[in-house]
């Protein structure tokens, strides 16, 4: 008996079908289509694709055997199964028109991403002030803070690491004077400040 009659007269009634339990993955590596993008089909969207016994056996509680897909009333593809733990695999296809086809199909009843976008819209005319604050002086990457409106040195780190953790001394107006690094503005990392910055 030829496939082709076989698959012309097979029998497309509830009892013989496997479409409440199509499982999408036995496409993967035939049709090219990630593991993920079938992770994401929705199934209850599938009207058109069917798969129906051409001969099957009972392997504990479950049907299993050779069995036809059907796209549309179409047979594209034959597939067949030892055993109820062993894979389902795909035979062949009627044709490439056909295995494409049901390749576009699959890829439609992916669920519809969501192109909706959560983000905050940046004010570029925001004040940023001329520069920002560090809490320690270990945190300092700068040669040169900003003081009361002058652009000043530092000449040294004179926290200790035990009880001091802000001390900074800096040239000032031409003094060297000991401030709190929590006094001072380190400038921002731009192109005008480029060699304030510790190399």
């Amino acid at each position: 008996m030829k496939l082709q009659f076989i698959i012309d007269n097979i029998i497309k009634d509830k009892y013989n079908s496997e479409e409440k339990y199509l499982d999408f993955s036995i496409f993967e590596d035939d049709l090219n289509i990630s593991y993920m993008d079938l992770d994401n089909v929705n199934y209850e969207k599938n009207n058109d694709l069917r798969a129906y016994f051409i001969s099957s056996h009972l392997c504990t509680d479950t049907d299993v055997g050779i069995k036809a897909y059907f796209l549309k009333e179409e047979c594209v593809c034959v597939t067949k199964q030892t055993a109820r733990k062993s894979p389902e695999v795909i035979f062949g296809w009627v044709s490439e028109e056909l295995a494409q086809k049901t390749k576009d199909y699959i890829l439609s009843l992916i669920h519809e991403k969501n192109n909706e976008l959560n983000i905050d819209i940046l004010d570029l005319n925001f004040d940023m002030k001329d520069g920002y604050g560090v809490e320690y002086t270990e945190q300092m990457t700068s040669k040169v803070v900003f003081y009361k409106g002058e652009t000043c040195t530092v000449l040294e780190d004179k926290s200790n690491g035990y009880t001091n953790f802000h001390n900074i001394k800096i040239e000032f107006k031409n003094k060297e004077i000991e401030i709190d690094v929590r006094d001072c503005v380190t400038p921002f990392r731009i192109i005008q400040n480029q060699n304030m910055f510790k190399r």
